[in-house]
């Protein structure tokens, strides 16, 4: 039988002046379910057991479960045609199922295998509403995680912010704001929020989350709850340790100042039903162009070629492409090198003509790229574009004859790769 439904329309009132008094209304559902679907942002630290831990001490009377459902890296896309998935939401047992996307929105355009930027919140949107229809039909609320940006990149938080609180609003879901409290955490000496990798929450950044969510669930004044939470942790790679730990201690003072910035961010929403007014961020990535060449023929294509290219997610110091013509048609060739190996990589569709070399190429993850080539000073100067479901990938290519190249001597390095193997 499931649990009695909970779900209170947002008011400042409530959550000015809620307590753990057995009139709070929070606490009048003795039991909550929630479930958790997402990622490594959700696992690390184990988030839904900081939500269960804070929840049970503010409210001694209620018992709080949680279940989680993430895998590394894993989308709301991809999540949403999990057959296990789907069957643990319609099994009814749940009154809340927070929803956490990939930090990238599933759209991420990556740049030589370095730059990284927000691409369009489409697929998050797509995947949110299947979900919410699902989550409704099963008779429980969904709740969006808003999640932080990367730390070097603070400036990406309006696409997370605005992505967020579009489908939120449209949806009539919960929206657990940690984003922006985190971007008001950042700005209080003291508190770090990452993890070395600048990516992942450290276990400070772990409570922010877990405390906002509590506030927004619950729809409750979080001060006074624990600072101090056990549980069983995570491995990098989601899978949950069978021994007892710490998952995050605070001091009294530094957990007053995560919790009255949590009740500050929510409280600054509620003239807004407790979404972030929505402002489309100014796009500020414009996809990258080939220069102006110079004329070449077929002829000027033929023939060995050294450089370096960030394909693959730049995971090479160089490349060699041999571009052969056999009875008419062209075969170009790619290998990768590394300091021990060099792969090879047959290119496809490819298109030599006058003043125009192309060709395709699949990298390591299946993304098919198109390269397209430019002649310019005795070089080749190309730019590859690919998509792989939601996800964009641009690299740029730089050929010439010399098998030096910054400095990199790959001769060499295949002298030495040849010499290694027969050994």
């Amino acid at each position: 039988m499931r649990s009695f439904y909970i779900f209170f329309i947002f008011s400042v009132s409530i959550f000015q002046h809620a307590s753990a008094s057995p009139n709070n209304l929070a606490c009048k559902t003795q039991e909550t379910n929630i479930l958790f679907i997402g990622n490594s942002f959700s696992y690390f630290n184990n988030l839904p057991r900081m939500v269960e831990e804070i929840a049970e001490n503010k409210f001694p009377k209620c018992t709080v479960t949680t279940k989680l459902i993430a895998y590394p890296g894993m989308g709301l896309r991809s999540h949403v045609t999990n057959k296990n998935t789907i069957a643990e939401i319609e099994s009814g047992k749940w009154d809340f199922v927070v929803l956490q996307e990939q930090t990238l929105l599933s759209a991420g355009i990556f740049v030589n295998g370095t730059e990284i930027h927000i691409g369009s919140p489409d697929s998050f949107y797509n995947s949110a509403r299947k979900f919410n229809k699902l989550i409704k039909r099963a008779g429980a609320k969904s709740v969006l995680f808003m999640t932080s940006v990367r730390k070097l990149h603070p400036e990406q938080q309006e696409y997370i912010t605005n992505a967020y609180s579009h489908i939120a609003n449209e949806l009539h879901s919960l929206l657990a704001p940690a984003g922006l409290v985190w971007e008001r955490m950042r700005s209080i000496p003291g508190f770090e929020l990452y993890e070395p990798d600048g990516s992942h929450p450290s276990n400070i950044g772990s409570y922010v989350s877990a405390t906002t969510i509590f506030s927004t669930i619950f729809q409750t004044n979080p001060i006074n709850t624990t600072y101090r939470i056990d549980g069983n942790p995570y491995t990098r790679q989601g899978v949950r340790k069978n021994t007892n730990a710490n998952l995050v201690t605070l001091s009294q003072s530094d957990a007053t100042t995560i919790q009255r910035t949590v009740k500050k961010t929510i409280n600054s929403l509620s003239s807004n039903n407790g979404y972030p007014e929505i402002k489309t961020p100014l796009s500020y990535f414009v996809p990258p162009t080939l220069i102006e060449g110079e004329f070449f023929t077929e002829n000027d294509v033929v023939g060995r070629w050294y450089g370096k290219s960030g394909f693959n997610l730049g995971t090479s110091i160089g490349l060699k492409m041999d571009v052969s013509k056999v009875e008419n048609n062209f075969i170009v060739e790619l290998s990768l090198y590394t300091d021990k190996t060099i792969e090879t990589i047959h290119a496809d569709k490819i298109q030599i003509s006058e003043n125009h070399f192309s060709f395709e190429v699949k990298d390591k993850f299946n993304t098919i790229s198109k390269v397209n080539f430019v002649k310019k000073n005795n070089q080749f100067i190309g730019l590859s574009a690919g998509k792989n479901n939601a996800i964009r990938v641009y690299d740029d290519w730089l050929l010439s004859k010399s098998s030096v190249f910054e400095g990199i001597d790959l001769k060499k390095i295949e002298r030495k790769i040849s010499t290694a193997k027969r050994r």
